[in-house]
Parts: structure tokens; C-alpha cells; sequence
């Protein structure tokens, strides 16, 4: 579980894998970004496009933050 003061900063960055990775084992670019929401649980979404010679992939991870205070079982329901 996150809290708020876990929350990353807003971010763009990139890298090139010629060995390939994490994302790909082939070569590739990777367009890393975290982007910031202001809702009531501070969603936060981490992004990485992954540009191959043949492909492109977007991956999303979104994160959660909570407070002491939160009860997790009406957010469960919501999704």
C-alpha cells in the first residue's frame, strides 16, 4: 500500500536498451513518464513506451495512495 508521501515527482526521461531488457529482449527505446493526478486517492500513473525495430508497446501502472484514514473496501467495490 502507498501513502502520499510516496508519491514520485512528475517525470519524463528515456533510454536505449541494445541488449534489450526488462520491457523487450530485443534492442529497444523505452519513453518512461509519471504523470500526477489530483483526485481523492492521488492516482498516479507511471508509463513506458517500448519502441522496438518491429514493435511499439505502452505499458501503464497505476498506483493508489491512501491515507490512515481511508477505508480500502469501498474503493475495492468501485472498481
Amino acid at each position: 500500500m502507498f501513502t502520499p508521501l510516496m508519491r514520485k515527482a512528475e517525470s519524463h526521461s528515456w533510454y536505449f536498451s541494445d541488449e534489450g531488457g526488462f520491457w523487450n529482449e530485443k534492442p529497444h527505446i523505452c519513453l518512461d513518464s509519471v504523470y500526477q493526478y489530483d483526485d481523492e486517492d492521488h492516482t498516479e500513473l507511471t508509463q513506458s513506451i517500448v519502441i522496438t525495430e518491429d514493435t511499439v508497446n505502452c505499458y501503464n501502472i497505476w498506483d493508489y495512495f491512501f491515507t490512515r484514514g481511508f477505508c480500502i473496501i469501498p474503493f475495492l467495490k468501485m472498481r
